[in-house]
């Protein structure tokens, strides 16, 4: 035999298979009584399009939703005021609630812009197998007008690309996009924001002038206050100081980068699930709320006070630590990241600056360096900058720029450790510090040097114990000092 001859049979072989196949096929039956992604398809669908609802969405007033999640109603609460505006909705008995107006107002629209896939069945081939006996999703839009659209929802497709549906008077069976109706099977809590305090626009961004935080494994309360000599930028020296300064359980600078979720960290603060939305009682103290590990007041200078309350930090199902949180009289208990929410964890360490020295160093007039083994050194100083400043030391004219070596190495003092509860030692300082700067009004700066430990040193600035530093920069800074006369270059590193 040919080849020719056996490929005209390897053909009609072929097409006898596939005419099977399709006889198969088109008698498969959909199974009944199935939810969700079910396996259903219809006997013989007609792919025609066919407009189910195309009316203007923004004259939907009302949008009843029952679905197997429950049941709610979504109530227009403003048309639009200017150009690029959209209708404002929220969910009734929810107005209380923040919601995402942008997720609810799918439902208007995407209810008012129906088209089917496929037309697929009529209700007499029985409209069980389609999940729509009884329905997976009841709709109704309310219009202005006084009219109403009611529509059903079913299972999804084989296709995983459609639903099945019908509209109420309709005995058709059809098929939709799944992202036309897909939210038409969420629950309230799906449209409830998860932005605790929404965050302000530059323009309308109140001054934050207090922070309280209580918490219980403190002896004190951790309190920042907004300082206006901080926040005028003519005032300091820029790079790592904030507006805000530490005010309780001491006096301290606040580093600009690290302190920011703390002093505005509730603006913006977005949570990563809900743990009850209208709460009760038993669920606030359930959640430990009702006396909380945590408490941050925040006070603006529009009025407004947040009070945000936390639980005990714990391990979430992601295995992140997590808190659950409260704005205090609110209705929704959060859970919040301790990564966001800092206030639960953090440190004063932390978010306090390192710059133990506020002064510009153009700005001083004088520096006052007093110790226990080294001769009084007193500078003094006239100008704006440093190509008009003019120097002395010790009534001796002096170089400006290896003042300004000096004075940047004691800029690199670096705090180690808290050090608010300790004791001033008794006696001279190792190192005394004393500097007037032309702008300040503070009066005189000066911070000192204790011995505390065999490694560390206390340093005191104006008369309060702040924080530890390593012996070793200490020891380095009285070298340094005694250089200042003899022309060497100053020590920079330290061990």
């Amino acid at each position: 035999m040919n080849k020719r001859i056996k490929g005209i049979i390897a053909l009609f072989a072929g097409i006898i298979v596939l005419s099977g196949s399709l006889i198969i096929l088109l008698n498969i039956k959909p199974e009944q009584g199935k939810s969700g992604n079910s396996q259903t398809s219809a006997t013989e669908p007609q792919n025609e399009t066919v407009e189910l609802n195309r009316r203007d969405p923004s004259t939907v007033n009302k949008v009843e939703v029952s679905n197997e999640e429950g049941s709610f109603t979504v109530l227009r609460t403003s048309l639009p005021q200017t150009d690029g505006e959209r209708e404002q909705y929220t969910i009734e008995g929810y107005e209380d609630l923040r919601l995402e107006n942008s997720l609810l107002s799918t439902l208007p629209y995407n209810g008012s812009d129906l088209f089917s896939v496929a037309t697929v069945g009529t209700r007499g081939d029985g409209i069980e197998k389609f999940g729509l006996e009884p329905p997976r999703a009841t709709v109704v839009l309310h219009y202005d007008s006084g009219d109403a659209v009611k529509f059903f929802i079913g299972d999804n497709s084989p296709t995983a690309t459609a639903s099945y549906f019908m509209l109420d008077g309709d005995d058709n069976v059809y098929t939709v996009a799944i992202s036309s109706v897909s939210n038409f099977h969420t629950r309230v809590r799906d449209f409830v924001s998860k932005i605790i305090v929404e965050r302000p626009s530059e323009e309308n961004f109140p001054i934050v002038e207090r922070v309280r935080i209580t918490r219980d494994d403190l002896d004190n309360d951790i309190v920042i206050k907004y300082d206006r000599n901080e926040a005028n930028e003519e005032l300091v020296s820029g790079g790592t100081a904030a507006a805000h300064v530490l005010t309780e359980p001491f006096r301290a600078n606040l580093n600009i980068t690290y302190s920011q979720n703390v002093t505005h960290g509730i603006f913006g603060l977005n949570a990563s699930d809900f743990y009850s939305i209208k709460p009760t009682a038993g669920d606030i103290a359930e959640a430990g709320l009702s006396e909380p590990f945590c408490t941050v007041v925040t006070e603006c200078d529009n009025g407004v006070t947040y009070t945000f309350l936390m639980s005990e930090p714990f391990i979430d199902e992601s295995g992140s630590k997590s808190h659950y949180a409260m704005l205090e009289g609110g209705n929704v208990i959060y859970i919040v990241s301790a990564e966001n929410a800092v206030w639960g964890t953090i440190s004063i360490i932390d978010f306090t600056s390192y710059l133990v020295y506020s002064s510009m160093v153009w700005d001083i007039r004088t520096m006052t360096v007093t110790g226990r083994d080294f001769d009084t050194v007193i500078f003094e100083g006239e100008g704006t900058d440093k190509t008009n400043y003019v120097l002395t030391k010790n009534g001796e004219a002096f170089d400006n720029e290896r003042f300004r070596l000096f004075y940047s190495f004691l800029l690199s003092t670096a705090a180690e450790d808290v050090a608010y509860d300790k004791p001033i030692p008794n006696g001279k300082p190792l190192v005394r510090i004393e500097i007037k700067d032309a702008k300040l009004d503070r009066g005189a700066q000066y911070i000192e040097y204790y011995e505390d430990t065999l490694f560390t040193c206390l340093f005191v600035i104006n008369g309060e114990t702040k924080y530890t530093c390593s012996k070793s920069y200490v020891d380095t800074l009285i070298g340094n000092i005694r250089r200042i006369h003899t022309g060497e270059a100053y020590v920079t590193k330290w061990s």
